[in-house]
């Protein structure tokens, strides 16, 4: 008899924060709601996304990013760009890759890049 295959269900990203608490009102903005946060650690939603954030007390922060895939990355975009959280050299753009992304820039340096395959 073989075992039945386990299924992978989500990655949830655990992105590096100099402050938890600035990270929780930063990705509050763009619609991140907090499931829990304490002084090291935080869950984030939006929709069926879910960021983790770890208290990273180094330079580390600066060096964080994960990619995001969305549906409707126009109006994604306009919601961040009112936020004023498009990183300076990341707006909206086709890619060769036949998709469209931008990236939004934390207040601790990490990148988020909003990615729509297909919309290239």
């Amino acid at each position: 008899m073989s075992a039945a295959r386990a299924r992978l269900l989500a990655a949830i990203p655990l992105l590096a924060a100099a402050s938890i608490e600035r990270g929780v009102a930063f990705y509050g903005r763009i619609g991140f709601r907090p499931l829990f946060v304490s002084d090291e650690y935080a869950a984030l939603m939006r929709d069926d996304v879910h960021l983790h954030l770890w208290r990273c007390g180094d330079r580390v922060a600066d060096n964080t990013a994960c990619r995001i895939r969305v549906e409707g990355i126009d109006a994604l975009y306009e919601e961040c760009r009112a936020a004023g959280v498009v990183h300076p050299n990341g707006p909206l753009h086709a890619t060769d890759r036949n998709s469209r992304e931008f990236t939004a820039l934390d207040p601790q340096g990490g990148a988020i890049t909003f990615v729509e395959p297909g919309a290239g």
